[in-house]
């Protein structure tokens, strides 16, 4: 969105790649999907991207975040909500190719990468999108969740879109969520499947035991 607001300053951080600390993620239910927010002023989607690319943890790559449910938007924004700021944008997977207003909405990072997830401001198919207000309005352009508070129909955690993934004073980005996708470690791949024979030994146990008594 274009809005021109005043003494609004933006201050490039450089992010070096590391091991995220543990501290600073947070799991979706038990999804195996980890979250982190990285606050970095101004930082433009294409060094967001990569930066989050830099990132692991549990061995997983991490990716700017791809929420696919209202649950999972929910989570992201009671988590990474940045109180008493105003309008305020943190960085998602996506970019919204076309022109202007509309276009279609793209997710980018991670294993989605390359699938539709939204027309216009509508979502794509049986595919999940939470534009706020006219949003998208600025295709070709990148996705931004609102962690700060309603502005120009954007409501909290709605999604906006900022022109070639730049931040400025109309699309005050002030960092970006990443996301990890972790793979059960192979001793708990071995578990669950113990686990789950042991249920169809019982079933059929039970199943033997009712037909000799019938």
């Amino acid at each position: 969105m274009r809005v021109i607001l005043v003494n609004f300053v933006l201050a490039a951080v450089v992010v070096v790649g590391s091991t995220a600390p543990a501290s600073a993620v947070i799991e979706f239910g038990s999804s195996g999907d980890y979250f982190e927010y990285v606050s970095d002023v101004g930082v433009s989607w294409s060094s967001a991207a990569a930066a989050a690319a830099s990132l692991t943890y549990d061995g997983a790559t991490g990716y700017l975040a791809t929420p696919t449910s209202s649950a999972m938007n929910s989570f992201l924004y009671s988590n990474f909500n940045i109180a008493g700021i105003g309008f305020a944008g943190g960085w998602l997977g996506g970019e919204v190719f076309g022109s202007g207003l509309g276009g279609a909405g793209y997710w980018e990072t991670g294993p989605l990468t390359g699938q539709q997830f939204s027309i216009g401001g509508s979502p794509y198919g049986t595919a999940y999108s939470n534009w706020g207000g006219i949003e998208p309005n600025n295709a070709p352009s990148a996705a931004y969740m609102n962690i700060g508070s309603l502005y120009a129909g954007i409501s909290s955690g709605q999604w906006a879109d900022a022109a070639g993934g730049v931040a400025t004073a109309g699309d005050p980005v002030q960092g970006y969520i990443v996301e990890f996708s972790v793979v059960p470690e192979p001793s708990t791949w071995a578990m669950l499947l113990i686990g789950f024979a042991g249920l169809g030994v019982a079933a059929y146990r039970r199943a033997k035991t009712a037909t000799a008594r019938s």
